[in-house]
């Protein structure tokens, strides 16, 4: 049985949602990881300039205030577990047939998925003209 252009709009939203889903998945993976190490290379210029602090009787200040508060908010302990304990594709989907609906008729276009909202057009009038002074 052909699919109706309803079931068609669907189909459609429905991969091109998981693909968005997928690819924010994979961005925050990333950035994610590169957030860890960086907390780890703060961890260690710290651990370097309290050596040094201490060795030469200095006090030069060991971490940047954003980096402090991103350590002493337990970010990088919260973060680490929650990356190891999920996969890439992890959850897997199942397509399951879209019922006909609204009659068989696509839905109006929504600027949540991206496409073009169809407007009436905006019509500009020119403006009547200006009367000026001859004198």
């Amino acid at each position: 049985m052909a699919k109706t252009a309803y079931q068609k709009q669907a189909d459609k939203r429905t991969k091109d949602a998981l693909r968005l889903r997928a690819r924010f998945d994979r961005r925050l993976r990333k950035c994610a990881g590169q957030l860890l190490d960086a907390l780890a290379g703060t961890a260690q210029a710290k651990a370097r300039l309290d050596r040094i602090n201490l060795l030469y009787g200095v006090d030069i200040s060991t971490e940047t205030i954003l980096a402090y508060d991103v350590r002493v908010a337990g970010l990088g302990e919260a973060l680490a577990p929650l990356l190891e304990q999920s996969t890439p594709g992890e959850e897997v989907q199942l397509f399951n047939p879209t019922p006909d609906g609204n009659g068989g008729l696509s839905l109006p276009t929504e600027f949540v998925f991206g496409e073009p909202i169809e407007a009436p057009p905006i019509i500009v009038l020119p403006s009547p003209p200006q009367m000026t002074d001859m004198l």
